[in-house]
């Protein structure tokens, strides 16, 4: 039986100590063994590729973006109000009728997603990327399919040819409510009841959101109106998004809840106590002025986080090593393996997929970056990959 031996002056298992002078077996795209380099080499026979001045970890896993929203990069300006960008968005999307182009610049973007190192993403789509058959297919995806609808009376006439729609393109796809303020109650609880694992939805992003929410005013009213959706009937629930969200029924240890920069503590503790994921996306949040997300708060609290790149309509790019370079600039982290925990096993875990990616061990797909530098590597493994210390990146 022939083997693929990968060598480096560290590996990073994530769920496992870093090893000094590691490798990494694999047969058949399966990670076989992970262990010293001179334990290995005296095990297993077999091609040995050995990188110098290297580490090799797990790749990443993108836990919340919008492949189908790629067309939009460098159309969407930053620095408007959040309702004023989602404005901008829905007026830009209205305009688009050329579906080959969405998917040609989603197919794009899922290549160089995969270049860039990331394996697995929870990739939420309108419509026209319920099948994996127009990305890359190196791209590992959670497919959410993400439905809006504000009036509570059309709440079935939204969900039922949704998921017959899953159903004739013979798709994996999971159905979501958009967000709390353009979804209604009756649409959010009848996702609910259908006990799909894991679910997804945007929630505490903006103080718009949370204005709208607890109060029944601010700029969403308008918005809403502007679409044409508004009920003067309408009442705000009284409560936050998350407070919302709990009550309906929405809040189970497999949401993930997307952004989460406008939390309480009582949100905090609803959170914790509901194990729900939160999945930060903090240049977009940044991109859209909504503020930063409570990172360490939620460390404090051992809420499980993860990471995402959200959209080209809101970020420069979907390149998670930059996302990564920002939070370990602009956040504090207990370790540096904080980080790269949340940004690998956290997000696999959060989309259902930690059997298998994530992680560097036995029985995983042996999905792997290796990022290598001109010199010898003068800090933490850890360290030195989220600094961009390195100097090239391989995907394996």
């Amino acid at each position: 039986m022939s083997f693929q031996i990968y060598i480096a002056d560290w590996v990073l298992p994530v769920v496992a100590p870093p090893i000094r002078r590691g490798a990494v077996v694999v047969n058949n795209e399966i990670i076989l063994d992970v262990g010293p380099a001179d334990r290995i080499g005296k095990q297993y026979s077999g091609e040995q590729i050995d990188f110098e001045h290297a580490v090799i970890a797990p790749s990443w896993i993108n836990a919340h973006t919008h492949l189908e929203l790629s067309y939009l990069r460098g159309k969407v300006p930053a620095g408007k109000s959040f309702v004023d960008w989602i404005r901008a968005v829905v007026n830009l999307r209205a305009r688009t009728s050329d579906p080959d182009q969405i998917i040609r610049s989603a197919r794009e973007q899922s290549e160089f997603m995969v270049n860039t190192g990331t394996a697995l993403a929870g990739d939420i789509t309108n419509g026209y990327l319920l099948s994996d058959t127009l990305l890359d297919p190196r791209l590992n995806r959670i497919v959410f399919y993400e439905l809006l609808g504000f009036q509570p009376q059309q709440a079935n006439e939204i969900l039922t040819p949704a998921l017959a729609k899953i159903r004739e393109e013979r798709s994996p796809a999971i159905p979501v409510p958009h967000a709390p303020y353009s979804a209604s109650a009756e649409l959010i609880t009848q996702i609910a009841r259908l006990n799909c694992r894991p679910q997804s939805i945007h929630a505490a992003e903006s103080a718009d959101e949370r204005e709208f929410l607890e109060k029944g005013q601010g700029a969403f009213v308008e918005f809403l109106k502007f679409r044409g959706v508004w009920l003067d009937a309408w009442q705000p629930p009284g409560v936050s998004p998350i407070q919302y969200l709990d009550r309906l029924g929405y809040l189970q240890p497999m949401t993930l809840l997307v952004h989460g920069v406008q939390v309480s503590k009582k949100d905090l503790e609803i959170i914790a106590g509901k194990g729900c994921a939160v999945c930060i996306c903090a240049r977009s949040n940044h991109f859209t002025e909504v503020g930063r997300p409570p990172l360490e708060q939620y460390l404090e609290k051992n809420i499980p986080l993860c990471v995402g790149s959200d959209s080209l309509a809101s970020n420069d790019d979907l390149d998670m090593n930059n996302e990564l370079y920002y939070l370990y600039q602009n956040f504090k982290f207990n370790h540096p393996a904080q980080l790269i925990r949340i940004a690998t096993v956290n997000g696999a875990r959060a989309l259902g997929r930690a059997d298998n990616l994530g992680k560097l061990e036995k029985g995983a797909r042996a999905r792997l970056n290796v990022f290598i530098s001109d010199t010898a590597i003068g800090k933490e493994a850890e360290e030195f990959v989220l600094s961009k210390s390195w100097s090239e990146l391989k995907c394996i």
